[in-house]
């Protein structure tokens, strides 16, 4: 069985991946700090669990049972979602109309890097428990 394919995998990996991406927006904004005009720009909140509920809507497959005292549940299928950054000015605008501040950036990477750490360490307990469900006893 490919673990790849499992839902909780899939749905680790599209929340790593959109953590992944913010973290590049983010690194922008910062990177254009001193540029005139420029504003700040992020992945909006909720995208991604709009992205999980449009998912989880798609059709669903039975699995599988192979003894009386397993659950029976249902897996639906994950795919990618294509979330675009949108325009997020900061507080403050400068007089040379650039709205970042840099504070405010750096509580969102720092937000989005505990958020990252949080799935990963949600992968490799998911990973734990399926090496132990899979030894002999």
């Amino acid at each position: 069985m490919d673990m790849s394919q499992l839902g909780l995998v899939k749905l680790i990996k599209s929340r790593l991946n959109f953590l992944r991406d913010r973290q590049v927006v983010l690194a922008e904004n910062i990177a254009n700090a001193p540029t005139p005009g420029y504003t700040p720009r992020d992945l909006p909140a909720g995208s991604f669990a709009k992205m999980v509920q449009n998912q989880t809507q798609g059709p669903s497959i039975g699995m599988r049972t192979t003894r009386s005292g397993h659950l029976g549940g249902t897996q639906t299928p994950m795919t990618t979602g294509g979330i675009r950054p949108q325009a997020a000015p900061d507080t403050q605008t400068k007089l040379n109309g650039n709205s970042v501040v840099l504070e405010e950036q750096m509580l969102k990477v720092a937000e989005t890097r505990l958020n990252y750490d949080t799935a990963i360490g949600i992968y490799r307990k998911s990973v734990m428990l399926l090496k132990l469900a899979a030894k002999r006893p």
